[in-house]
């Protein structure tokens, strides 16, 4: 088996959503725009809390899946199939709706969300469970979400930004990725900026890096890594902020 390389830059954003795993908080969405890192986060966190013990329960909504009353959740409950037979008839009749077993109006978020959430406390009897959830949009997910508390089981969700959703975050810890594509691009940019001024050094001194070159080039990267810090701070900020909102 390949080795799981660990994720460059990403170090504080991977703890912070390991506090799923660990602390009282037991919901986390994760938001921004395409391509930002969010899929990349979440895999490592079910690497982490498989390695935890964890039950992994994975699910994604591709858009074309968004508009549906169950996106994201159709993985959820085939997963935990097993369970079905102890939910009370008319929890069973909602999962039977939203897995195609039967048809029928689309089950109420009550029915539906209870069901779930009965379903993982019987999963988490046996080991406690993480719900990942990419791309979630069903209004079932934030319903579930917000009864967590007390239960063992997390849940953690990727949001794309400034896109329509049934799905209602407002009052859940968020975590906003770092763009590191840009910050590794500055970086870059900056690095070669020091190598420039190695190179001016060299020319006019006529010989090895002086003590005010190599002062130079150092401050140069140190700028560059501590744009990349803010990067990263500030996401980190905005999900604390949001969760301490919640808490109030």
């Amino acid at each position: 088996m390949d080795r799981v390389q660990p994720l460059v830059g990403r170090s504080r954003e991977v703890e912070h959503l390991a506090n799923v795993l660990t602390a009282d908080q037991r919901t986390l969405v994760v938001s921004g725009d395409a391509g930002v890192g969010k899929t990349t986060l979440l895999s490592q966190l079910c690497r982490d809390a498989s390695g935890l013990g964890w039950r992994v329960l994975r699910s994604s909504c591709v858009e074309a899946e968004q508009p549906y009353p169950y996106a994201g959740l159709h993985q959820l409950l085939l997963a935990l199939e097993e369970h079905v037979g102890g939910l009370n008839e008319h929890q069973r009749a909602a999962v039977d709706v939203a897995v195609g077993r039967d048809a029928g109006e689309p089950a109420a978020v009550l029915a539906l969300g209870t069901a779930l959430l009965d379903l993982l406390a019987a999963a988490g009897s046996r080991t406690p469970c993480l719900v990942a959830i990419d791309d979630a949009s069903a209004a079932v997910v934030a319903f579930v979400a917000r009864r967590l508390s007390g239960r063992p089981a997390a849940l953690v969700c990727a949001v794309r930004t400034g896109e329509p959703s049934t799905l209602d975050t407002t009052g859940f810890a968020t975590l906003q990725p770092a763009n590191t594509l840009a910050g590794s691009l500055c970086f870059m940019a900056l690095t070669l900026a020091a190598v420039c001024v190695h190179a001016a050094f060299v020319a006019h001194v006529g010989g090895p890096l002086t003590m005010l070159g190599l002062l130079a080039c150092a401050a140069v990267v140190t700028s560059a890594l501590a744009l990349r810090r803010r990067a990263v701070n500030s996401s980190l900020r905005g999900g604390r902020e949001t969760a301490l909102g919640h808490a109030h």
